[in-house]
Formats: C-alpha cells, structure tokens, sequence
C-alpha cells in the first residue's frame, strides 16, 4: 500500500539537520527535508528507447531522484538511506532539437560517418520544479552545499535549490496523485 505526505509546517531553515524529534506522536508525524529545484528543462529518458524520436518520462524515475540525491551528497545513496517522496511540475513540454555527430567503426578506430552529422528530435520539459522529501534529516547540508551540481535528467539539464528547510510530514489516506510512475492498483 502506498502512503502520500504533504507538508504540515514549514519550520524554515534554523534547524536544518538538527531536530530528531518534534515532541509529538511519531506515529503522526515525520520530520523531513524539504528541497525545491528549479531549472530551464529537465528530460527523463525512457530506458530501452536510443533511436528516433527521444521520449521523456512524465516525471523522473525513482533511479533519477536516487542518482540526483547522490550527486549532491557525493556518496551513494540507497533507497534504505531514507524514505522519499516528491512532486514534478513543468510549464511546458516540446520537441528541441539537437545535432548529433554520427561515428563509424574503421579499423578499430572510430571516425566521422560518411553521411555527416544527423538531427535528433528530443521531447524535453521546459521550466521543471521539483520538491523533494527526504526523512532521512543528515541529508540536508548536502542541499545547502551540494558535492555536484544538481541536474533534471542530463548533464546539461542543470537545476538550482531555491530552498531547504525541515517540515513536518503527516500521513494520509486518501489525496490526489499526479503524474506518477507507480500504478494505482
């Protein structure tokens, strides 16, 4: 069964990465951090599609919040490392287009293919947010002073962190979802 978190409280950032307990029932509520990003695009690849048209996800994978989590704390981080959840926003969404260097194998080496360069039609997000949720609290200076910078996806998909801070979770029963990468049955 799945559980969705909203936020309760926003505590702002004097504690970050200090408060363990709220002096409330823990069975009720769950301190986290919150992160908000933003960027310019954000593209979420499809994990069996590398030809034609490049299709995004409608939101990143579980394995891209893993690996942008990781990024910023220069270790790896396992989903036993802390529990997450997050909501995806876009402005838009639109085809770019982008030229490619196409390359053949010629005598074990690789050289300029004969027809030239190609275009790649890639499906992006354009103006993405996203807010994290992390309860694992000793995560939050790696937001305030992250290891790498923080991407939506690729490297050139580059984000800024326009807040951190520690906020009360509470769960729900009931709520509405998104777009979403987990089935509702």
């Amino acid at each position: 069964p799945m559980t969705h978190f909203y936020p309760r409280e926003d505590r702002g950032n004097a504690d970050i990465g200090k408060r363990k307990s709220t002096g409330t029932d823990m069975s009720e509520i769950i301190p986290a951090v919150h992160v908000h990003m933003e960027g310019f695009t954000a593209f979420f690849r499809r994990t069996h599609l590398i030809t034609g048209n490049q299709i995004t996800l409608p939101c990143p994978s579980y394995a891209n919040i893993l690996g942008l989590i990781s990024a910023c704390t220069d270790k790896t981080v396992c989903p036993r490392d802390t529990r997450i959840g997050f909501e995806f926003r876009h402005a838009s969404e639109d085809e770019d287009l982008e030229r490619t260097e196409r390359l053949a194998l010629k005598n074990e080496n690789l050289k300029q293919h004969r027809v030239g360069k190609g275009i790649l039609r890639r499906q992006m997000h354009f103006r993405p947010q996203l807010d994290l949720y992390l309860t694992n609290l000793e995560l939050a200076h790696s937001f305030t002073n992250p290891a790498a910078p923080p991407c939506l996806g690729r490297s050139q998909d580059l984000c800024w962190i326009t807040k951190v801070e520690i906020v009360d979770l509470k769960p729900a029963k009931s709520g509405n979802i998104g777009s979403t990468m987990i089935s509702n049955r």
